[in-house]
This record gives C-alpha cells, structure tokens and sequence, in this order.
C-alpha cells in the first residue's frame, strides 16, 4: 500500500493529466467527425420514436432510419423540441451509422471544450514532471 502511496506522491499529477489529456483528445475527435458530418450536410429524415430521460439526468433520444432503431445522447433542448412519432431532419455521415441534429454544432461544440481539457491536462502533466525533478 505504501508503494501505491509513493507512486500517487511522484508520478500523480503526471498519470492523472495524461489520463484527462486522453480523455480530452477522445472529445476533439468526437467534435471533429461532427463537424465533418454537418460539412457534408447529408440530410436525412428519420422517424422519432422516444426521447426520454434517465435518471442520471441523461436524455436520450430514441429513432429509426431504413428500418434500424438508433439511440443518441443528446441534451434536453432537443428532447422538449421533438415529440413522439414525429419525423424529423437529422444530419448523417456517408456510412448512415451516425447522427447529429442541424443545430448541433452551433449548440454543443466538443471541439472547444475538449481542447480546453487538453490544454488544462498539459498543464497538469507538466506541474508533475516539475514536481518530480525537484
């Protein structure tokens, strides 16, 4: 147990920056292949099955398209803006396998706030190597 201790002391902020640094990279990739979605503007139509809410206080939101059922994680904006059985315009990438609304990209930017995680994670990482050399 003292080991474990001593490695948290020297190597901590290191191991926990590189960990929220993959975490932030994750959610640029996540940002940019939803900007590449809403570049292309592939518009489809699907149909709303259910938008509902967890409670985690998580919405999801439940359709269908070319007779395959969807969910997506989406905020409660979007929920309050569909009701059941409805059609809806949704974006789509060429593959048809993912989907974001076409406001999407104004309202809910991963791109930004995971480059803001990872700047904030280089700054840890680099906290923890000066911490370590002294």
């Amino acid at each position: 147990m003292n080991r474990f201790f001593s490695f948290l002391h020297d190597r901590g902020l290191i191991t926990g920056g590189t960990l929220i640094l993959i975490i932030g990279l994750l959610i640029i990739n996540n940002g940019l292949k939803e900007k590449q979605i809403a570049q292309e503007s592939n518009k489809v139509k699907v149909k709303v099955i259910d938008c509902y809410k967890t409670t985690n206080n998580n919405y999801f939101l439940k359709f269908e398209f070319n007779k395959k059922t969807f969910t997506k994680r989406t905020k409660a904006y979007y929920c309050n803006s569909v009701s059941k059985n409805e059609e809806i315009i949704m974006l789509s990438n060429k593959q048809l396998s993912r989907f974001i609304f076409l406001d999407e990209i104004e309202k809910n930017n991963n791109f930004t706030s995971g480059t803001i995680l990872s700047l904030l994670a280089i700054i840890i990482i680099f906290k923890g190597f000066k911490q370590k050399n002294k």
